[in-house]
């Protein structure tokens, strides 16, 4: 284990740079929308039009990177971004900063692709896992602390832009010192989304799904914790404890996949979701200790559908086509999040608040529904048939890919 972080610790340090400023952004932009005159629909566009950007970016821009190297392709998406969060201080207009949230995720997308070929090279398959595994803590641990940083400024003042671009501009210092040597892609094979659906339908849906929820948490949770007239810093805190939960709950849901049919386990996992955020208006009132308590566990289970998902659709692929499967469902993960925003701003137009958690209820409720009809008209795969489940990271590209340990190299 010290020896896979001294050698990685270039592109984790980026990356845990990265992520703080990144995550501050996208916190501060939910909640200062609305202190702009903007509607829950248009905190909803800013979000779908940053997972757009990061969709577009995630398959379109890896010929870049190989054309013109890792450390000079990370400096240009670092500048990217970096101008992306100074330009928000310029002009405070809502649309203007919906469209400076495409150019973010692009440039985010294209910092990943950057960072996780940087971990694959470094990887084997027999060292594979652990790294997927430090990938994970570093991104998530990041984003999380991201959350505190709010707390450095007013929403509508300068200084947390700045502390974003800052932070995004120090990320470059790791990369640019690392004396290691350029990564090289593989050539796999490629499945469509058709016949990926075709080989499981509820892997599929299930990742569409989580991508759903899970651009929802990230996009408009803060906004709908403003609507119950809760302090910002609380608000920080919130959506910190959230992130954790994510991370800490996906091995222990995890290891309860492997233990039990995926396909079982993913429904349970969306019909437990949909029951804690259905009956949130009974426990809103609580206190904040409970609120804290109900969104570590939304956090945990949230985010552990896309792993499970993932892994139920791997366990009816063959070898050869393992990247590609992975591939194809991140894609269906990006759809999921591009829509999931803007029906989650439409139930909070009509909900408020508590619109939200609705939201996250209907959507974990119908992947429930249709994995117990998919149970229903095909017979569950063996136990010894399956793969474990791998933790993955959501906000990723195709390149991470290759780190799923059921990848070989031969």
């Amino acid at each position: 284990m010290i020896n896979d972080l001294r050698v990685l610790f270039a592109p984790l340090l980026a990356l845990v740079t990265l992520a703080m400023g990144t995550s501050l952004l996208s916190t501060l932009i939910a909640i200062s929308i609305d202190d702009l005159g903007g509607s829950d629909f248009l905190v909803g566009l800013a979000s779908s039009f940053y997972y757009l950007g990061m969709t577009i970016g995630a398959f379109k821009i890896e010929p870049f990177v190989i054309r013109v190297g890792h450390i000079r392709a990370y400096a240009v998406f670092a500048a990217l971004i970096t101008a992306s969060s100074l330009l928000h201080c310029f002009w405070q207009n809502t649309y203007f900063w919906i469209s400076l949230r495409l150019l973010t995720g692009f440039g985010l997308a294209g910092m990943y692709i950057v960072i996780e070929s940087w971990l694959l090279a470094q990887s084997t398959p027999l060292n594979r896992a652990r790294i997927l595994a430090i990938y994970m803590v570093a991104l998530y641990g990041a984003q999380s602390l991201g959350q505190f940083l709010i707390n450095v400024g007013e929403p509508l003042s300068l200084y947390p832009f700045i502390l974003a671009a800052v932070l995004g501009s120090l990320s470059i210092i790791p990369i640019s010192m690392t004396h290691q040597k350029s990564p090289v892609y593989n050539e796999h094979s490629v499945i469509n989304l058709r016949k990926l659906f075709k080989i499981s339908p509820s892997g599929v849906f299930g990742c569409f799904v989580s991508g759903m929820i899970l651009s929802a948490l990230y996009g408009l949770l803060p906004k709908a914790l403003e609507e119950f007239e809760l302090e910002r810093i609380q608000i920080s805190y919130l959506m910190a404890t959230t992130i954790a939960g994510g991370m800490a709950l996906q091995y222990p849901f995890g290891w309860l996949a492997d233990k039990f049919n995926k396909r079982t386990m993913l429904m349970l996992l969306s019909f437990a979701m949909a029951i804690i955020a259905g009956l949130i208006f009974l426990l809103i009132h609580s206190g904040i200790v409970a609120l804290y308590a109900i969104l570590f566990v939304i956090g945990g289970l949230g985010f552990v559908l896309y792993p499970v998902a993932m892994s139920h659709a791997c366990d009816y692929a063959e070898q050869k086509d393992m990247v590609s499967v992975t591939g194809g469902l991140l894609l269906v993960y990006g759809y999921g999040c591009i829509l999931g925003p803007l029906l989650t701003s439409l139930f909070m137009m009509l909900f408020g608040g508590l619109g939200f958690f609705y939201y996250c209820a209907a959507s974990a409720a119908g992947l429930g529904l249709f994995v117990f009809w998919r149970s229903n008209q095909s017979p569950p795969l063996p136990m010894e048939a399956q793969h474990h489940v791998i933790v993955q990271n959501t906000h990723t590209t195709p390149v991470s890919n290759d780190l799923d340990p059921r990848v070989r190299n031969d």
